[in-house]
């Protein structure tokens, strides 16, 4: 019975306790040539530009992609998302590559303006009970 709490404690201690924050930035690249390629069906990406393909293979990048895929509006289909293990990367490209990847921002944690258990509870639909 020891056995068994101690390894419940155990794989939930390494399941929680492993957690890193993720580092995501936003940013736009104006200039259609320098933007991502997606290679092997989106899995890798590449740019044509030599400098910023030695950033990002020197750099474990886990993601990018467009933030607002679907939009219509042309300022947004120039944002891009990024995720990223070392935040050096995003100096290194704010000092070697500023004039290509602009705004560059940390995307701020969400959070939500309700709790779960308040659905329903702004008051207007409230129907009091008639006798």
């Amino acid at each position: 019975m020891k056995n068994n709490i101690l390894i419940i404690l155990f794989c939930i201690t390494t399941t929680f306790g492993y957690s890193q924050k993720a580092n995501i930035y936003w940013f736009s690249i104006p200039n259609t040539s320098k933007r991502p390629i997606a290679n092997r069906g989106g899995s890798d990406f590449s740019f044509n530009d030599k400098i910023l393909n030695s950033i990002f293979k020197k750099y474990n990048t886990k993601k990018i992609k467009k933030s607002f895929p679907t939009s219509k509006t042309p300022l947004l289909q120039t944002i891009f998302e990024i995720e990223v293990e070392d935040k050096n990367m995003i100096e290194e490209l704010k000092n070697n590559a500023s004039n290509l990847f602009l705004n560059i921002e940390k995307v701020p944690e969400i959070q939500l303006l309700y709790l779960p258990n308040d659905f329903g509870t702004s008051g207007g639909n409230y129907k009091s009970k008639k006798n």
